[in-house]
């Protein structure tokens, strides 16, 4: 019954709460944040200063005015692994201004790696040499005034499982990232 109690005062403040937002005159502040970016799609560079696996390139095209597949290619400093993702992310302006973005986002990834490295990085022995995983990234992207450029950084984290029988092995692949895009309209 208190659980009941609690539920109806939360919806009864969230209704409240909505009317007095509904009654507001000046919304041009919001509409200001609901503007999609200044560009369609964006080719560029990512390099990872905290970790080994992300120095490559990277793909960003928008299917939604606020929503935009990112694909990327890295190669890894670690016996020449590969990281292949594709994350959709969800950006919204920062401070209203269409040049600041943050976004957040997920998506999937496939780790490759050369059968003499598999062992030593993924703790097994068999002969596969590709990794399928699940991610997560956030970020800032901040574009160049005039200039067809944007400085993004990011981090993302990828998890893998190690040994399908078991929900015990998982490994885990964060880092963060500085981006240099080159933006199409």
């Amino acid at each position: 019954m208190k659980l009941i109690s609690i539920i109806l005062k939360m919806i009864l403040c969230f209704c409240f709460y909505y009317q007095a937002a509904a009654q507001q005159p000046d919304n041009k502040s919001i509409d200001s944040l609901n503007t999609p970016p200044a560009y369609k799609f964006a080719l560029g560079l990512k390099y990872s200063f905290t970790n080994q696996y992300e120095f490559g390139i990277t793909a960003k095209y928008f299917v939604f005015p606020k929503g935009a597949l990112e694909a990327g290619y890295s190669g890894a400093v670690y016996r020449g692994a590969r990281l292949l993702s594709v994350m959709y992310e969800r950006h919204a302006n920062l401070y209203a201004k269409r040049q600041l973005l943050v976004y957040y986002g997920g998506g999937a990834a496939a780790l490759i790696i050369p059968k003499e490295t598999y062992r030593n990085l993924l703790g097994r022995d068999y002969n596969t040499s590709a990794q399928l995983g699940i991610g997560i990234t956030v970020g800032v992207e901040k574009s160049l005034g005039r200039l067809p450029l944007a400085i993004s950084l990011d981090t993302k984290s990828i998890y893998f499982r190690n040994d399908e029988s078991t929900t015990v092995g998982k490994t885990s692949l964060t880092n963060a990232t500085l981006g240099l895009k080159y933006k199409f309209n």
